[in-house]
């Protein structure tokens, strides 16, 4: 479908702009110019806004941290000291290519963007988004430079009739990729069980004589499972029970198999949605370690019956003053 092949289009783009921020910090660098050290990116407001006058032949690091914007967190003696460098001409010449080449993807991307718009809006609407009205979305969504996140979201929602991105882990960005590879319908995958094995999340067990001699996940190229797994990694912080799995599964099985782990969990969370239309309902950290102390309980005392063996519970005594 085109919605595929705009996407696809616009992380190539996205990957050749990536290739000019890398050479941009790189002939920073080599002008001793440590930008990198006292912005998070170099590439956001301050930073281009920096490197766009330096081009322009603007040496003085007190004019060049006036244009540093009030939300840095850097302290302004910090960053005149990062803008102290040697500004060697061959190497302010390969900062201008950088930037001219940053500049064109970016306009390409926003006219990818343009058309990707345009296509979503010729789609039909889905009966169920017609009569459920979008909930209100995160306060914090992203999405690409000639995108608007919460009119993407909202096209989305009215062409497929669920909001994937009220799911923790799951973006703007993140749900288009989904929808144009798997589209509105999953009745091709007869079972969670299936989806997640075409996503190659589950394990695959490889057994030879009665022993298993491998449990590791079958290696896929699939973009979906891609976008999924990038998702679960943003959840190690999140005080929401997909963090609190995430961070569970670490403490166990280590930070690539608890990614692996919380992408399986969102895989059947987004089937779910897809196939019968629901709304995701969050659930709070605190629910979710409740359930869990319960499973573990239960677990505990079953295992104790097993064995002859009655667990109970500690009575402590109250003092006596």
């Amino acid at each position: 479908m085109w919605f595929r092949s705009y996407l696809r289009l616009r992380d190539d783009l996205t990957q050749d702009r990536s290739k000019n921020i890398l050479l941009m910090q790189k002939a920073l660098q080599q002008m001793n110019v440590q930008l990198h050290h006292v912005l998070s990116d170099i590439t956001g407001e301050s930073g281009l806004a920096i490197i766009r006058a330096i081009v322009d032949g603007e040496r003085d690091p007190f004019k060049l941290v006036r244009m540093v914007n009030a939300r840095v967190k850097a302290k302004p003696a910090k960053i005149i000291a990062a803008l102290a460098g040697d500004y060697r001409p061959e190497h302010v010449f390969a900062v201008k290519i950088a930037l001219e080449m940053y500049d064109h993807y970016t306009d390409k991307i926003i006219q990818c963007d343009q058309n990707l718009a345009q296509y979503l809006a010729s789609l039909e609407s889905n009966t169920s988004a017609l009569e459920k009205a979008l909930p209100l979305g995160k306060r914090n969504l992203r999405a690409s430079p000639g995108a608007n996140a919460r009119e993407v979201r909202s096209e989305l929602y009215r062409i497929s009739g669920v909001d994937l991105t009220a799911i923790e882990g799951i973006s703007v960005r993140t749900a288009e990729v989904i929808i144009s590879e798997i589209g509105f319908d999953v009745s091709g995958w007869k079972s969670e069980k299936q989806f997640t094995s075409w996503l190659g999340l589950c394990p695959n067990q490889k057994i030879s004589g009665g022993i298993v001699l491998s449990s590791r996940p079958r290696r896929v190229k699939n973009r979906v499972r891609h976008a999924l797994r990038l998702g679960a990694s943003t959840l190690r912080h999140s005080k929401t029970a997909l963090g609190a799995f995430f961070r569970r599964m670490r403490t166990r099985l280590g930070n690539a198999s608890a990614i692996t782990a919380t992408a399986h969990k969102l895989a059947r969370i987004v089937y779910r949605l897809i196939k019968f239309g629901e709304a995701y309902v969050a659930e709070g950290m605190e629910a979710y370690e409740q359930r869990y102390q319960q499973r573990l309980l239960k677990s505990m005392i079953k295992t104790a019956n097993s064995l002859g063996y009655e667990l109970v519970p500690k009575v402590t005594e109250a003092r006596v003053s």
